[in-house]
């Protein structure tokens, strides 16, 4: 059993993990709550972007790269996870709990995978003129893995940002599901600078954020993302 202090300290770690993970136009739209072997994820909702991302879309899925890096984290440090989606329907910026097992089931390939979390950078320069093996898109399931590979990735996301165009993406690919996210993958030439991250201390707290002013009206009315499709979503990331 780990005493206060010490569940403490390792919370910290694995949330300095945890924020290094890719976001919609770097927004670290997150906040997290500690408790005993327990790490709550919530969105933050004063980060949101009401022009490109009304539904508050994107912002699920930047924190579900957040949960993932979390589990990664903790996998590196030994302990076991369970993760409990959106665990009170009254609250829908309760994204996640997260708890830790000591001694718990590992997945070697996800402790594996930390060393590329500070690592993976959003590359938006020209890539080597080199084709991505198929036998790697085969492969390919997160992020992280692709930098495991040498491979860094930027996003293409415009046409999914429009709701009437995603069904036509959704023509494009296999499989059942909806295109959430636009990947373009390539080997880079050169490493890019990091890019700024929330301090720890920002982002680890007791009580929400307080809130920004009103939203505009023209954005006023626009319905957030359904409870079944955010979980849908996180439970895909995570």
């Amino acid at each position: 059993m780990l005493i206060v202090d010490e569940h403490q300290k390792l919370a910290e770690r694995l949330v300095a993990q945890a924020i290094l993970a890719p976001s919609s136009h770097n927004t670290q739209p997150w906040w997290f709550r500690v408790a005993a072997n327990q790490i709550d994820l919530f969105a933050d909702r004063t980060r949101t972007l009401p022009v490109s991302d009304p539904e508050d879309r994107e912002l699920t899925l930047s924190c579900g790269c957040a949960l993932m890096n979390l589990r990664i984290a903790a996998a590196s440090q030994q302990f076991g996870t369970q993760v409990e989606l959106l665990p009170d329907p009254a609250d829908p910026d309760w994204l996640a709990r997260l708890t830790l097992i000591p001694g718990g089931a590992l997945a070697a390939s996800d402790a594996g995978l930390v060393e590329f979390i500070p690592l993976r950078h959003t590359y938006r320069k020209p890539f080597a003129d080199r084709p991505v093996e198929p036998t790697l898109l085969q492969t390919l399931r997160v992020l992280l893995t692709a930098c495991q590979m040498g491979l860094q990735a930027s996003y293409l996301n415009q046409p999914l940002q429009v709701q009437a165009l995603r069904p036509e993406v959704q023509k494009l690919v296999e499989g059942s599901g909806s295109p959430q996210i636009l990947l373009r993958l390539g080997y880079p030439l050169e490493r890019v600078a990091d890019t700024p991250r929330r301090r720890l201390e920002e982002v680890i707290a007791s009580s929400r954020p307080s809130p920004l002013s009103s939203p505009s009206p023209s954005y006023s009315g626009v319905q957030p993302w359904s409870r079944s499709s955010a979980s849908s979503c996180l439970g895909l990331l995570c």
